[in-house]
């Protein structure tokens, strides 16, 4: 594979099952399905739509009195099946914050230049920074990166043409 979009893949294929969310499975990230029908298509990297703000109005039984009155509808004209009254009292359904991926989010993970992943402890960070002959821990920094549309495709671009991806797109490399 070109650039390093290749150890994307490679991360993933060698990533132990224990980083991985319950009910999550490789294959579903290393062999993806592709719809087959138009209106389920999504544009190539589309914004991202914070999910927690989202409420959809639901309507309740309005029986008080009744404890186990605990249907819900998305209409007015429906009727409890329990108590027999029209759902007519509105409620508010919140959708509760869902895991954002595949793996778990309590680990973190480190992303080197190349795009490889791999699970981040004590033990790996300093081995990396054996490995990168550094001595003064106190030149290295955290950068926190919010990426919009195009910061994306950029992203995309360098990691189908280099192997130094963050660098180039993070670093000001512009030829890409």
């Amino acid at each position: 594979m070109v650039g390093s979009l290749g150890n994307v893949y490679k991360s993933v294929q060698t990533l132990s099952d224990t980083y991985l969310e319950p009910g999550q499975d490789k294959d579903a990230l290393l062999k993806p399905k592709a719809s087959i029908c138009c209106s389920t298509m999504t544009m190539l990297l589309p914004d991202i739509i914070d999910s927690s703000t989202t409420a959809t109005t639901i309507n309740l039984c309005n029986e008080t009195s009744v404890s186990c009155c605990y249907s819900v509808s998305d209409g007015t004209d429906a009727i409890c099946p329990t108590c027999k009254n029209y759902m007519d009292q509105v409620g508010t359904y919140v959708k509760p914050p869902s895991s954002n991926g595949s793996v778990k989010g309590v680990v973190s993970y480190m992303v080197m230049d190349d795009l490889s992943v791999s699970p981040m402890s004590t033990i790996s960070s300093i081995t990396l920074l054996n490995q990168l002959n550094i001595k003064d821990v106190g030149v290295l920094e955290e950068k926190l990166i919010t990426l919009n549309v195009n910061e994306r495709v950029k992203l995309l671009r360098a990691s189908l043409q280099s192997k130094t991806v963050l660098t180039d797109v993070f670093l000001g490399n512009e030829t890409l």
